[in-house]
Protein backbone atom coordinates (compact mmCIF):
# COMPACT_ATOMS: atom_id res chain seq x y z
CA UNK A 1 0.00 0.00 0.00
CA UNK A 2 1.30 3.73 -0.65
CA UNK A 3 1.32 6.37 2.22
CA UNK A 4 -0.82 8.90 1.09
CA UNK A 5 -4.36 10.30 0.89
CA UNK A 6 -6.41 10.78 -2.51
CA UNK A 7 -7.21 14.45 -3.81
CA UNK A 8 -11.16 15.11 -2.88
CA UNK A 9 -12.77 14.87 -5.76
CA UNK A 10 -16.76 15.86 -6.66
CA UNK A 11 -19.16 13.49 -7.57
CA UNK A 12 -22.93 14.15 -8.49
CA UNK A 13 -24.91 12.47 -6.16
CA UNK A 14 -25.14 10.68 -2.68
CA UNK A 15 -27.65 8.10 -4.32
CA UNK A 16 -24.85 5.36 -4.51
CA UNK A 17 -24.46 5.34 -0.06
CA UNK A 18 -28.38 4.41 1.06
CA UNK A 19 -27.54 5.92 4.25
CA UNK A 20 -26.22 8.94 2.63
CA UNK A 21 -29.53 9.36 0.31
CA UNK A 22 -31.99 8.66 3.45
CA UNK A 23 -30.21 11.71 6.05
CA UNK A 24 -29.56 14.65 2.57
CA UNK A 25 -33.37 14.76 1.50
CA UNK A 26 -32.86 18.09 1.06
CA UNK A 27 -32.43 18.97 -2.63
CA UNK A 28 -30.02 21.79 -1.80
CA UNK A 29 -27.49 19.88 -1.14
CA UNK A 30 -26.86 18.65 -4.73
CA UNK A 31 -23.19 17.44 -4.72
CA UNK A 32 -20.76 15.40 -2.34
CA UNK A 33 -16.94 15.57 -2.09
CA UNK A 34 -14.99 11.81 -1.19
CA UNK A 35 -11.85 11.71 1.04
CA UNK A 36 -10.03 9.14 1.34
CA UNK A 37 -7.18 9.10 3.70
CA UNK A 38 -4.95 6.34 3.57
CA UNK A 39 -1.74 5.42 6.05
CA UNK A 40 0.19 2.56 6.41
CA UNK A 41 1.25 2.77 10.65
CA UNK A 42 3.52 1.20 13.13
CA UNK A 43 2.09 0.86 16.13
CA UNK A 44 4.33 1.47 19.59
CA UNK A 45 4.41 0.45 22.73
CA UNK A 46 2.61 3.32 23.93
CA UNK A 47 0.10 4.89 21.41
CA UNK A 48 0.92 6.72 17.83
CA UNK A 49 -1.69 8.42 15.71
CA UNK A 50 -2.14 7.50 12.49
CA UNK A 51 0.12 9.83 9.78
CA UNK A 52 3.71 10.52 8.87
CA UNK A 53 5.26 13.40 11.04
CA UNK A 54 8.54 12.37 9.64
CA UNK A 55 9.74 12.51 12.67
CA UNK A 56 8.42 16.18 13.72
CA UNK A 57 6.27 16.69 16.42
CA UNK A 58 2.99 17.86 14.91
CA UNK A 59 1.41 20.25 17.05
CA UNK A 60 -2.49 21.53 16.56
CA UNK A 61 -3.12 25.17 16.61
CA UNK A 62 -5.75 26.42 18.58
CA UNK A 63 -8.06 29.40 18.20
CA UNK A 64 -6.53 31.51 21.70
CA UNK A 65 -7.18 35.11 21.08
CA UNK A 66 -4.01 37.20 22.21
CA UNK A 67 -3.76 40.57 23.91
CA UNK A 68 -1.75 43.07 21.59
CA UNK A 69 -0.32 46.77 21.75
CA UNK A 70 0.97 49.95 20.35
CA UNK A 71 4.73 49.73 19.97
CA UNK A 72 7.99 51.01 17.71
CA UNK A 73 11.52 49.69 16.79
CA UNK A 74 12.80 52.64 18.36
CA UNK A 75 12.35 55.19 21.30
CA UNK A 76 11.65 58.84 19.42
CA UNK A 77 9.79 61.94 20.52
CA UNK A 78 9.06 61.61 16.43
CA UNK A 79 5.84 59.29 17.84
CA UNK A 80 4.86 60.99 20.33
CA UNK A 81 1.00 62.25 20.33
CA UNK A 82 0.56 60.66 16.96
CA UNK A 83 -2.44 58.52 16.48
CA UNK A 84 -2.79 55.20 14.79
CA UNK A 85 -6.37 53.51 13.76
CA UNK A 86 -6.27 49.47 13.93
CA UNK A 87 -8.78 47.14 12.76
CA UNK A 88 -8.79 43.90 13.67
CA UNK A 89 -10.89 40.20 13.57
CA UNK A 90 -11.33 38.32 16.76
CA UNK A 91 -11.71 34.44 16.46
CA UNK A 92 -15.28 34.85 15.77
CA UNK A 93 -14.23 37.07 12.53
CA UNK A 94 -16.39 40.46 13.93
CA UNK A 95 -14.28 43.45 13.28
CA UNK A 96 -13.04 46.25 15.75
CA UNK A 97 -11.21 49.25 15.21
CA UNK A 98 -9.35 50.97 17.75
CA UNK A 99 -7.08 53.93 18.35
CA UNK A 100 -3.16 54.22 19.77
CA UNK A 101 -1.77 57.23 20.81
CA UNK A 102 1.93 57.12 20.16
CA UNK A 103 4.67 58.21 23.13
CA UNK A 104 8.37 58.97 22.69
CA UNK A 105 8.87 55.31 24.16
CA UNK A 106 7.07 53.28 21.92
CA UNK A 107 9.66 50.39 21.83
CA UNK A 108 10.81 50.93 25.78
CA UNK A 109 7.08 50.64 26.97
CA UNK A 110 4.26 49.84 24.38
CA UNK A 111 1.17 51.03 24.91
CA UNK A 112 -2.19 50.14 24.82
CA UNK A 113 -4.98 50.81 22.28
CA UNK A 114 -8.46 52.58 23.66
CA UNK A 115 -10.47 50.71 24.00
CA UNK A 116 -7.42 47.66 25.08
CA UNK A 117 -7.35 45.02 22.65
CA UNK A 118 -7.34 41.16 24.21
CA UNK A 119 -8.71 39.39 21.68
CA UNK A 120 -6.70 39.98 18.75
CA UNK A 121 -6.55 36.90 16.16
CA UNK A 122 -5.98 38.80 12.49
CA UNK A 123 -4.87 42.31 11.28
CA UNK A 124 -7.13 43.88 9.12
CA UNK A 125 -5.67 47.46 8.99
CA UNK A 126 -2.86 50.03 10.35
CA UNK A 127 -2.71 53.24 9.34
CA UNK A 128 -1.50 56.61 10.51
CA UNK A 129 0.81 59.73 10.00
CA UNK A 130 3.66 59.34 8.39
CA UNK A 131 7.30 58.65 11.11
CA UNK A 132 10.61 59.28 9.81
CA UNK A 133 12.33 57.53 12.49
CA UNK A 134 10.34 54.82 14.39
CA UNK A 135 8.25 51.62 12.72
CA UNK A 136 5.44 51.41 14.29
CA UNK A 137 4.05 47.90 15.61
CA UNK A 138 0.96 46.20 16.22
CA UNK A 139 2.68 43.74 18.97
CA UNK A 140 2.74 41.48 21.90
CA UNK A 141 3.76 42.50 25.43
CA UNK A 142 7.88 43.19 25.00
CA UNK A 143 7.33 42.93 21.14
CA UNK A 144 7.56 39.32 21.51
CA UNK A 145 5.42 38.78 18.15
CA UNK A 146 4.46 41.58 15.40
CA UNK A 147 1.05 41.15 13.69
CA UNK A 148 0.85 44.69 11.54
CA UNK A 149 4.11 46.97 10.71
CA UNK A 150 3.57 50.89 10.03
CA UNK A 151 7.17 51.60 7.85
CA UNK A 152 8.82 54.30 8.79
CA UNK A 153 9.97 56.76 5.89
CA UNK A 154 6.68 58.09 4.95
CA UNK A 155 4.14 55.39 4.78
CA UNK A 156 0.23 55.71 6.14
CA UNK A 157 -0.67 52.32 6.11
CA UNK A 158 0.55 48.85 6.76
CA UNK A 159 0.93 46.85 3.17
CA UNK A 160 -1.20 43.59 2.97
CA UNK A 161 2.08 41.52 3.57
CA UNK A 162 2.90 43.18 6.49
CA UNK A 163 -0.51 42.08 8.58
CA UNK A 164 -0.69 38.62 10.42
CA UNK A 165 -2.42 36.84 12.77
CA UNK A 166 -2.59 34.03 15.56
CA UNK A 167 -2.87 32.07 12.29
CA UNK A 168 -0.26 33.02 10.18
CA UNK A 169 2.55 30.10 8.56
CA UNK A 170 5.83 29.94 7.41
CA UNK A 171 7.25 27.35 5.27
CA UNK A 172 10.68 25.94 5.12
CA UNK A 173 13.27 23.05 4.57
CA UNK A 174 14.60 20.84 7.41
CA UNK A 175 18.18 21.14 5.82
CA UNK A 176 19.12 23.26 3.07
CA UNK A 177 18.69 21.98 -0.60
CA UNK A 178 19.41 23.88 -3.70
CA UNK A 179 17.70 21.76 -6.12
CA UNK A 180 14.67 22.55 -4.00
CA UNK A 181 15.26 26.62 -4.02
CA UNK A 182 12.07 28.56 -4.81
CA UNK A 183 10.20 25.45 -5.34
CA UNK A 184 6.13 26.06 -4.86
CA UNK A 185 3.85 23.99 -2.34
CA UNK A 186 0.36 24.30 -2.57
CA UNK A 187 -2.04 23.83 0.22
CA UNK A 188 -5.94 23.70 1.55
CA UNK A 189 -6.69 24.62 4.74
CA UNK A 190 -9.74 25.50 7.22
CA UNK A 191 -9.80 28.42 9.16
CA UNK A 192 -11.12 29.36 13.17
CA UNK A 193 -14.47 29.47 11.94
CA UNK A 194 -14.38 25.78 9.26
CA UNK A 195 -14.14 28.22 5.85
CA UNK A 196 -12.16 25.92 3.54
CA UNK A 197 -8.98 28.19 1.46
CA UNK A 198 -6.45 28.17 -0.36
CA UNK A 199 -2.55 29.03 0.12
CA UNK A 200 0.87 28.92 -2.09
CA UNK A 201 3.94 28.68 0.21
CA UNK A 202 7.49 29.00 -1.75
CA UNK A 203 10.69 27.54 -0.35
CA UNK A 204 13.43 30.33 -0.28
CA UNK A 205 15.53 31.33 -3.72
CA UNK A 206 19.25 30.94 -1.41
CA UNK A 207 18.69 28.73 1.08
CA UNK A 208 15.56 26.31 1.50
CA UNK A 209 15.50 26.38 5.47
CA UNK A 210 14.94 30.25 5.53
CA UNK A 211 11.67 30.44 6.98
CA UNK A 212 9.62 32.08 4.08
CA UNK A 213 5.77 33.84 4.63
CA UNK A 214 2.85 32.29 3.18
CA UNK A 215 0.23 33.77 0.94
CA UNK A 216 -3.58 33.27 0.33
CA UNK A 217 -3.96 31.63 -3.00
CA UNK A 218 -7.37 31.40 -5.28
CA UNK A 219 -8.01 28.38 -5.99
CA UNK A 220 -10.35 26.49 -9.63
CA UNK A 221 -11.32 23.28 -8.57
CA UNK A 222 -11.75 22.11 -12.45
CA UNK A 223 -8.24 22.52 -13.27
CA UNK A 224 -6.65 21.86 -10.40
CA UNK A 225 -5.27 25.47 -10.28
CA UNK A 226 -3.77 27.95 -7.70
CA UNK A 227 -3.29 31.41 -7.89
CA UNK A 228 -1.17 33.42 -4.87
CA UNK A 229 -2.11 36.81 -4.15
CA UNK A 230 -0.53 39.71 -1.54
CA UNK A 231 -2.05 38.35 1.39
CA UNK A 232 -0.70 36.92 4.07
CA UNK A 233 -2.75 33.52 5.70
CA UNK A 234 -3.62 34.99 8.89
CA UNK A 235 -6.47 32.10 10.02
CA UNK A 236 -4.79 29.06 9.16
CA UNK A 237 -6.62 25.99 11.98
CA UNK A 238 -6.58 22.50 10.19
CA UNK A 239 -4.68 21.38 6.96
CA UNK A 240 -7.00 19.72 4.10
CA UNK A 241 -4.00 19.17 1.62
CA UNK A 242 -0.69 19.97 1.61
CA UNK A 243 1.42 18.78 -1.90
CA UNK A 244 4.70 20.33 -4.04
CA UNK A 245 5.43 20.97 -7.31
CA UNK A 246 7.84 18.45 -7.28
CA UNK A 247 9.25 15.69 -5.45
CA UNK A 248 11.16 17.44 -2.22
CA UNK A 249 14.70 16.27 -1.98
CA UNK A 250 13.82 16.69 2.20
CA UNK A 251 11.57 17.41 4.60
CA UNK A 252 9.38 20.30 4.05
CA UNK A 253 7.13 21.67 6.97
CA UNK A 254 4.61 24.14 7.72
CA UNK A 255 5.11 26.14 10.87
CA UNK A 256 4.05 28.96 13.03
CA UNK A 257 4.63 32.28 12.45
CA UNK A 258 7.77 32.13 14.32
CA UNK A 259 8.89 29.65 11.63
CA UNK A 260 10.01 27.48 14.38
CA UNK A 261 8.29 27.06 17.35
CA UNK A 262 5.35 24.80 16.39
CA UNK A 263 4.98 22.83 13.71
CA UNK A 264 1.80 21.81 11.92
CA UNK A 265 2.56 19.79 9.21
CA UNK A 266 5.12 18.39 6.95
CA UNK A 267 5.76 16.55 3.24
CA UNK A 268 8.20 13.92 4.11
CA UNK A 269 11.82 13.65 2.10
CA UNK A 270 11.42 12.22 -1.24
CA UNK A 271 7.63 12.79 -1.57
CA UNK A 272 5.64 15.75 -2.86
CA UNK A 273 2.14 15.35 -0.64
CA UNK A 274 2.14 15.29 3.10
CA UNK A 275 0.57 12.19 4.77
CA UNK A 276 -2.00 12.91 7.28
CA UNK A 277 -5.48 11.39 8.73
CA UNK A 278 -6.75 14.23 10.72
CA UNK A 279 -9.69 15.61 9.90
CA UNK A 280 -11.80 18.98 10.81
CA UNK A 281 -15.05 19.03 9.77
CA UNK A 282 -16.56 21.80 7.78
CA UNK A 283 -19.18 24.23 9.53
CA UNK A 284 -22.55 24.79 8.31
CA UNK A 285 -22.58 25.25 5.13
CA UNK A 286 -21.68 21.95 4.69
CA UNK A 287 -22.68 18.30 5.98
CA UNK A 288 -19.58 16.27 6.96
CA UNK A 289 -20.28 12.44 7.05
CA UNK A 290 -17.60 9.65 8.69
CA UNK A 291 -18.30 7.04 6.16
CA UNK A 292 -16.08 4.40 6.12
CA UNK A 293 -13.22 2.96 8.14
CA UNK A 294 -11.34 -0.19 6.78
CA UNK A 295 -8.68 -1.72 8.80
CA UNK A 296 -6.31 -3.86 6.48
CA UNK A 297 -4.11 -6.71 6.80
CA UNK A 298 -1.76 -6.48 10.33
CA UNK A 299 0.41 -8.91 12.03
CA UNK A 300 -0.28 -8.74 15.31
CA UNK A 301 -3.70 -7.74 17.76
CA UNK A 302 -4.21 -3.84 17.96
CA UNK A 303 -6.19 -1.77 19.37
CA UNK A 304 -7.34 1.49 16.79
CA UNK A 305 -9.08 4.11 19.07
CA UNK A 306 -10.83 6.28 16.87
CA UNK A 307 -12.16 9.94 17.90
CA UNK A 308 -14.96 12.17 16.24
CA UNK A 309 -18.00 14.01 17.27
CA UNK A 310 -21.50 12.98 16.22
CA UNK A 311 -23.90 15.97 14.94
CA UNK A 312 -25.40 17.96 18.13
CA UNK A 313 -22.74 16.24 20.68
CA UNK A 314 -20.46 18.50 22.75
CA UNK A 315 -18.27 15.84 23.82
CA UNK A 316 -16.10 13.61 21.34
CA UNK A 317 -16.60 9.79 21.48
CA UNK A 318 -13.60 7.49 21.68
CA UNK A 319 -14.42 3.77 20.31
CA UNK A 320 -11.74 1.59 21.40
CA UNK A 321 -11.30 -0.63 18.76
CA UNK A 322 -9.70 -4.09 19.30
CA UNK A 323 -8.76 -6.00 16.46
CA UNK A 324 -7.01 -9.51 16.46
CA UNK A 325 -4.67 -11.18 13.86
CA UNK A 326 -6.64 -11.41 10.53
CA UNK A 327 -5.70 -12.08 6.92
CA UNK A 328 -8.30 -9.96 5.33
CA UNK A 329 -9.59 -6.35 5.75
CA UNK A 330 -11.77 -5.00 8.32
CA UNK A 331 -14.25 -2.61 7.61
CA UNK A 332 -15.24 -1.02 10.87
CA UNK A 333 -17.81 1.75 9.58
CA UNK A 334 -20.79 0.45 7.83
CA UNK A 335 -23.45 2.69 8.10
CA UNK A 336 -22.26 7.19 8.04
CA UNK A 337 -22.09 9.01 11.68
CA UNK A 338 -22.83 12.70 10.55
CA UNK A 339 -20.02 14.94 12.63
CA UNK A 340 -20.00 18.30 14.45
CA UNK A 341 -19.34 21.20 12.62
CA UNK A 342 -15.60 21.71 13.54
CA UNK A 343 -15.01 18.91 15.43
CA UNK A 344 -12.11 16.22 14.38
CA UNK A 345 -11.45 13.20 13.53
CA UNK A 346 -8.24 10.92 14.19
CA UNK A 347 -7.42 7.56 14.65
CA UNK A 348 -4.44 6.09 17.59
CA UNK A 349 -2.73 2.93 17.38
CA UNK A 350 -2.67 1.92 20.92
CA UNK A 351 -0.02 -1.05 22.33
CA UNK A 352 1.86 -2.91 20.11
CA UNK A 353 4.17 -2.41 16.88
CA UNK A 354 2.47 -3.88 14.63
CA UNK A 355 2.05 -2.74 10.87
CA UNK A 356 -1.52 -1.54 10.08
CA UNK A 357 -3.00 0.07 6.83
CA UNK A 358 -6.11 1.74 7.58
CA UNK A 359 -8.32 3.86 5.08
CA UNK A 360 -10.41 6.26 6.29
CA UNK A 361 -13.20 7.42 4.18
CA UNK A 362 -15.19 10.95 4.67
CA UNK A 363 -18.20 12.47 2.62
CA UNK A 364 -18.45 16.16 2.92
CA UNK A 365 -21.84 17.95 1.34
CA UNK A 366 -21.97 20.61 -0.71
CA UNK A 367 -24.41 22.95 -0.75
CA UNK A 368 -25.94 24.15 -4.29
Amino acid sequence: MVNGFARDTILEKFEDLLSLKKNMKDTNWSGKRFISRKYTQTGTAGAVEVGDPSGETIAQIGKGEVTVLLAGDADNASSNGKTYNFTYLDSLKASHTVVGTGTATLNATPVAFVPAVTDFYEAVSLDGPADANVNVYVATAAIAQIYATLTKGGALEATASQLFGVGSIMIYQKTDQAADYGMLNYGKYRNNIGDKKYFIGTLDGANSTTPEIIYEATYVESTNTYTVTTTTVKDFLRMVELVSANVVTDEVIIADITGSAAVYNVIPAVSSRAVFTRYLAPISTERSFLASLVVGLHTAAITLALTYTRKGDVAATVENLPLPITTFPTELITQPVELEPLSEVFMTIIGNTAVVNVDLGLIEGIKA
